[in-house]
């Protein structure tokens, strides 16, 4: 039986985060076919002429470089623009995220808005990184993107990190999202949707031992009988890795053997 671990999960996001990611750590960030190259800088006003002030200023998590940039005229719409906002997201920097957003940067791009969304997702430790999906959600970002292999976000989002939330104490709020995985079931989500092996978000839940996760999915209607392309099931997995809480929790909900 073929297991999607959470390595080769990664894997199949690489080209949206990894890339961009390394460029924008090493303030790399260029337009294709680019040979400039740029030392490092301190401050805004050392980044005053340089063409690649914008990823600089977000490396440096400086909120007022950035809104320098932007009021100077850099191309929003523009692959550094996207790097840019896909820094920011890796870095959970909210503040200069929703600035980048409110400024048009990926205005209706889909694929720069959904690739911050990924990488809000595979970096995510703080609240703040939910955060940013919720904004990169709400300005257009695909939640039920696949990637060539047909992992979802959903698929990515199984792991719980420790998200660090501030109490709403407000009677009758709603308590925000806590995990990367109730962010993408509050905004849609598909709880079925299989990949090129046929698993499904369940299985990779179960295989996980997110019993939380595992819970939702169920809740929102994910099939506990679908089955793998080879013929395994969120209960085979259950049983692969030795979960009898998730093997009870399964046959309560229908789980066939």
């Amino acid at each position: 039986m073929m297991v999607r671990t959470p390595c080769s999960l990664f894997l199949a996001v690489l080209s949206i985060s990894c890339t961009m990611s390394l460029a924008f750590a090493q303030g790399r960030a260029e337009p294709s076919g680019s040979n400039a190259t740029h030392k490092p800088a301190a401050t805004s006003a050392a980044l005053e002429n340089n063409t690649n002030l914008p990823a600089r200023a977000v490396a440096l998590h400086d909120l007022p470089g950035v809104r320098k940039s932007l009021d100077r005229g850099i191309d929003v719409k523009n692959q550094i623009a996207g790097n840019v906002l896909n820094g920011a997201a890796i870095q959970g920097d909210l503040e200069i995220v929703q600035a980048l957003l409110e400024r048009g940067v990926a205005q209706k791009d889909r694929e720069a808005l959904t690739n911050a969304l990924a990488a809000a997702i595979t970096n995510a430790h703080t609240a703040r990184h939910l955060r940013i999906m919720e904004a990169v959600i709400a300005a257009g970002a695909d939640v039920n993107w696949r990637s060539q292999g047909g992992d979802t976000l959903l698929m990515l989002a199984y792991a719980e990190p420790p998200v660090e939330e501030t109490p709403d104490k407000k009677k009758g709020t709603p308590a925000p999202a806590t995990t990367t995985w109730q962010v993408m079931l509050a905004h849609g989500a598909r709880v079925n949707a299989k990949n090129d092996i046929g698993s499904t978000a369940l299985m990779l839940a179960v295989s996980n031992g997110s019993v939380a996760m595992i819970k939702a999915l169920i809740a929102q209607g994910a099939n506990v009988n679908a089955k793998t392309d080879d013929g395994f099931t969120a209960l085979s997995h259950a049983k692969l890795f030795r979960r009898p809480e998730v093997i009870d929790l399964l046959k309560k909900a229908g789980a066939k053997e």
